[in-house]
């Protein structure tokens, strides 16, 4: 697993830099003074890009993951909606890296990045949360359905092909899943140490796998039991 430090004290450029909120001026739009403006509204859109995206992947960086995952955590406590969290590993990325050199693992990260786009939703959260780590938010989604999202990223992962030169490469993941329900106080580190925990025992597993936290007992009946209750019911009626 890549090396992460402490996510307080990433992204020194956040820490570092005043973003200047530009308010829309009064100001007609043929006057030299709008092609001021609209060129500091755009370096200041790069300035706020800068300090919460990734510059490899393009996904969002730890600091801002933290920030979403504890606005998240507050909305979840409020509404008792769950919250869900994924955290993958690429597995022996290192060996990738020893193999074929940075370069390649770097089109790697970027290959998965991709994946990961393509296969959220627009309210989930994506994030590169260490050198070949990556963390998924995802507000009111089950324990369950988390699940099925891992394994269909899981599946992808497996069969994406990088090609690099003469070489296809492929690489494997193995996944954690841990789930936030609102009715207890827990910190956002607490948190991800929940899912961090299901992603060591995944790669204790063998690797290329999902483990999620125990998944709640599932009380709705199949169609065969409930036409089983229907005949029993039936027949106490008669």
């Amino acid at each position: 697993m890549g090396h992460r430090g402490p996510f307080l004290s990433s992204n020194f450029l956040l820490d570092h830099v005043m973003i200047l909120r530009v308010p829309e001026p009064a100001i007609p739009k043929r006057c030299s003074l709008y092609r001021v403006y609209l060129k500091l509204r755009s370096e200041n859109k790069k300035l706020r890009n800068l300090a919460i995206v990734d510059p490899l992947t393009g996904l969002y960086n730890v600091r801002h993951f933290v920030s979403v995952l504890r606005s998240e955590m507050e909305r979840a406590k409020r509404t008792g909606a769950p919250l869900s969290l994924i955290i993958l590993d690429i597995d022996y990325f290192k060996s990738v890296n020893d193999r074929y050199g940075h370069p390649t693992g770097d089109m790697i990260l970027k290959s998965i990045a991709a994946v990961l786009k393509d296969l959220v939703r627009l309210t989930d959260t994506v994030c590169r949360y260490g050198g070949e780590e990556f963390i998924i938010v995802l507000p009111g989604t089950s324990i369950q359905q988390a699940v099925k999202v891992a394994e269909r990223i899981r599946k992808a992962i497996q069969d994406k092909l990088v090609k690099v030169g003469t070489n296809d490469i492929r690489v494997t993941a193995s996944f954690g899943i841990a789930t936030f329900l609102g009715d207890k106080n827990e910190s956002v580190q607490s948190f991800i140490d929940r899912a961090d925990q299901c992603l060591l025992k995944a790669k204790r597993l063998g690797r290329n796998q999902v483990v999620s936290e125990a998944l709640p007992p599932d009380t709705q009946m199949t169609p065969e039991e409930k036409r089983a209750l229907f005949a029993a019911f039936s027949d106490r009626q008669h």
